[in-house]
């Protein structure tokens, strides 16, 4: 049977997060039923929080958790795309799974689409992720060098 296992991309708005995620998860579902993606954006919809304070923030964030959550314990494959600003917060989670979580960090220094949502106070991982530069890589490339993170 295979194991349960949690994949969160992390970083500023439009540094990737989403377009790889949503590679990865195409990836899986080719080989694995229980593949789950849960979007930042599809939980804002979902929950109607424009909120992009630190509280909406954290509160999209403790969603996006017990969402993860509830799947990994019911054995899938769960990938998550949310901007995740806060260092104490994905490493306590990060904690909580030992070694079935990946943390991917996604980020650019080109300017894109969507930098108005950018956050100032985004705390950098420190140990135990996984760095994707997308400023000049296709997201193919990316997701190539993902992928052979992930499997290494």
């Amino acid at each position: 049977m295979r194991k349960s296992h949690i994949y969160w991309f992390i970083g500023q708005p439009s540094s990737g997060k989403t377009t790889l995620a949503t590679y990865l998860y195409n990836y899986f579902k080719k080989t694995e039923d229980k593949v789950f993606h849960i979007d930042g954006d599809q939980i804002r919809n979902q929950h109607k929080n424009f909120d992009y304070s630190k509280a909406g923030r954290m509160f999209n964030i403790w969603k996006a958790q017990e969402m993860a959550k509830y799947y990994y314990d019911n054995n899938y494959i769960v990938i998550v795309s949310l901007v995740t600003p806060f260092l104490k917060i994905r490493e306590e989670f990060k904690t909580s799974f030992k070694n079935d979580i990946t943390e991917i960090f996604m980020h650019t220094t080109k300017s894109r689409e969507r930098d108005k949502y950018h956050v100032n106070n985004f705390e950098l991982p420190k140990i135990n992720f996984i760095d994707i530069d997308t400023t000049i890589d296709t997201p193919m490339e990316s997701f190539k060098k993902l992928l052979k993170s992930i499997k290494s």
